[in-house]
């Protein structure tokens, strides 16, 4: 495999995010909730170097689905720092005290690992985990 930067081909393809990024707007614009099932409290995790803001079209579909969604509401995951992890935990337990039942917590990439480790210390206050490009 040949090292070095990549070729222009390849960074042409990485200009696809836009395409997609645009695409899952239009998407999430439409979903309407169906009333169907159970509404839950739903905690979304960013990933690494990620923030609240990029969580935005996912938070607000599930949303348009009926949950009460929260962003973790720590700013840009800068990865494991003093205070992140008590934060999450400390978010986790607000959002399940408030609603009365253990919550859904979404980690997405590094916030997933965040998502799973606090469940694993608090499984009364989380329901499920779900975890996307996590490792």
């Amino acid at each position: 495999m040949a090292s070095g930067p990549p070729s222009f081909r390849q960074l042409l393809g990485e200009t696809r995010f836009v395409a997609e990024w645009w695409a899952g707007r239009r998407y999430y614009s439409r979903c309407e909730s169906r009333g169907e099932g159970d509404a839950q409290t739903v905690l979304v995790i960013p990933g690494f170097l990620a923030s609240d803001w990029m969580t935005g079209p996912l938070r607000r579909a599930l949303a348009a689905a009926g949950h009460d969604v929260h962003g973790w509401g720590l700013g840009r995951n800068y990865g494991l720092r003093g205070g992140v992890y008590e934060g999450v935990r400390e978010r986790v337990t607000e959002l399940a005290r408030r609603s009365g039942r253990p919550i859904v917590v979404i980690g997405w990439c590094l916030g997933g690992l965040y998502a799973r480790a606090n469940a694993k210390l608090m499984p009364e206050a989380v329901a499920r985990v779900i975890t996307l490009g996590s490792p």
